[in-house]
């Protein structure tokens, strides 16, 4: 009988150290759980906050493709990371959030549904601008533009009813400036040519590229910056440009002048100059261009705002924009929703 007793109390032993050890587990098994799901809802805010930003803010969406953000530990006793990629197989973006908390990591993927703006990019106006277009002093009737003009905000009704199209109220992508690591030509007191001052050549070989930094102003009166040779010249500008009465840029027939215009600036073309061949991208600038019986412009206007005066006359070179050096994948693209891959 006593026997008996010691193995019934042994029993329960091993019977209520089991149950302990069950107990346990699944007290471990039920934090997991809910540290898994803690990192599930981070990782998801995460990806679903970024995805709302880019839908409601395509004109800066561009800026976070191909870049990952920082790890956030501001979110009690989590963390999350934020990449947004394109995807080499759809081409479509792609947003992938990693939250965690209390170690557990957890993963949420977005694909953006995206349209493509039937305009195109961009770079396929002759005018293009952030905000609007204005005509001053009755001028529509001796505007002359190659190409379309567009614009994220108004257009002056002076330009209707003309050969060229005309698109106001788009939704356009203005990527950043990004300059170059080192350059080959620096001016570090900007660019003042007079009369009495020699011009600036700048001389590119076949296929070669220029990078030229003006750190301040650029002006040019009755001179001019001559672009000779057969490849392309990347001028970036730290301050305004006045270009006046005679002044010009003189690109050759198979070279390429693009202006990359740092900042907010204000740029003035006046007078009866030659620039052939440029673009000029000023995304936070103001352009005015008043260049009375001077010769076209031949390339593309893209800034904040444009203001036209007497005179203007701009044809649209398509060509120039395989060559500008900014991350165009964004451009032309309006996030309409996502859907969750996971």
């Amino acid at each position: 009988m006593l026997a008996m007793v010691v193995i019934i109390m042994a029993v329960g032993m091993i019977l209520g150290t089991a149950l302990l050890s069950i107990s346990l587990a699944e007290s471990n098994f039920t934090m997991r759980q809910e540290n898994r799901m803690q990192a599930d809802y981070i990782a998801r805010s995460a990806a679903q906050s970024v995805a709302e930003y880019m839908i409601g803010d395509p004109g800066n969406a561009s800026a976070i493709l191909g870049k990952s953000s920082d790890v956030n530990t501001q979110i009690a006793d989590g963390e999350f990371t934020v990449e947004v990629v394109r995807d080499d197989d759809t081409n479509l973006i792609n947003v992938l959030a990693t939250g965690t908390y209390n170690g557990i990591k957890q993963q949420a993927k977005i694909q953006m549904d995206e349209t493509s703006s039937l305009l195109g990019g961009i770079f396929d106006h002759a005018i293009v601008t952030k905000e609007s277009i204005t005509v001053r002093n009755n001028a529509g009737t001796e505007i002359t533009i190659e190409g379309t003009i567009a614009s994220n905000g108004s257009i002056s009704d002076a330009l209707d009813g003309k050969a060229w199209d005309i698109f106001e109220y788009q939704n356009f992508v203005f990527p950043p400036i990004e300059e170059p690591e080192s350059y080959d030509i620096v001016y570090p007191n900007g660019i003042d040519l007079k009369n009495n001052h020699d011009s600036i050549v700048l001389n590119t070989g076949a296929g070669n590229e220029v990078d030229v930094l003006v750190d301040g102003d650029l002006s040019v009166h009755n001179n001019e910056i001559e672009v000779t040779g057969s490849g392309e010249v990347h001028m970036y500008i730290k301050g305004d440009i006045d270009i006046k009465t005679h002044g010009l840029f003189n690109v050759g027939t198979n070279a390429k002048l693009f202006l990359y215009v740092i900042g907010e600036r204000t740029l003035t073309f006046s007078g009866t100059g030659d620039f052939n061949n440029m673009l000029i991208y000023a995304p936070d600038s103001h352009v005015e261009w008043q260049n009375a019986q001077g010769h076209p412009l031949r390339g593309a206007i893209i800034s904040k705002t444009a203001e036209l005066h007497n005179f203007t006359y701009i044809i649209h070179d398509e060509e120039l924009s395989s060559g500008v050096r900014i991350d165009d994948s964004g451009i032309g693209v309006t996030f309409t929703g996502y859907t969750w891959l996971d």
